[in-house]
């Protein structure tokens, strides 16, 4: 992750970040002080370069959540990193956990047979959804945009 960073992120100089942090992590039960310290050291690199970031924390799937005490650490660890450097989180964990708990989608119907990865649907929800947030982020809703109160819930396309 940090080798690619300076060559496939900070030397094309984009404008903003999004970032997908910390899932592999939680597999492979790297250490979060660490982890921790590697995030926060790649945000402030890329806030030199002079972009914007949004870090999104690991997905709700079975091969994360059967680690849930190492899923909710690294959930934790990112918001603090976020507050810490002023940059924006979005949290998938919690939107994909409350589309299976709270809106009772069965997780194979947003998550591909590897346990892990969302399928079509689900990054096309998640892209909706980090969409509506930027938006909201930057003030475009002052122009008139019609983004939801509350952008964290499923629209349909």
């Amino acid at each position: 992750m940090m080798k690619r960073l300076q060559t496939q992120v900070i030397d094309v100089h984009p404008d903003l970040v999004i970032w997908q942090v910390g899932t592999n992590a939680v597999l492979r039960n790297l250490d979060p002080g660490q982890t921790g310290q590697q995030v926060e050291d790649g945000v402030a690199r890329i806030q030199a370069g002079g972009a914007d970031v949004v870090l999104v924390d690991p997905q709700y799937s079975p091969r994360v959540t059967e680690r849930p005490e190492s899923a909710r650490g690294m959930v934790k660890l990112l918001r603090r990193i976020a507050a810490l450097r002023h940059v924006g989180i979005f949290p998938r964990f919690e939107v994909m956990r409350d589309w299976h708990e709270q809106q009772a989608i069965p997780v194979n119907d947003f998550v591909i047979s590897d346990g892990l990865h969302m399928n079509d649907w689900g990054y096309a929800c998640f892209a909706q959804l980090l969409g509506d947030d930027i938006i909201r982020s930057v003030g475009a809703i002052k122009l008139g945009v019609n983004v939801p109160a509350d952008v964290r819930t499923y629209r349909p396309m």
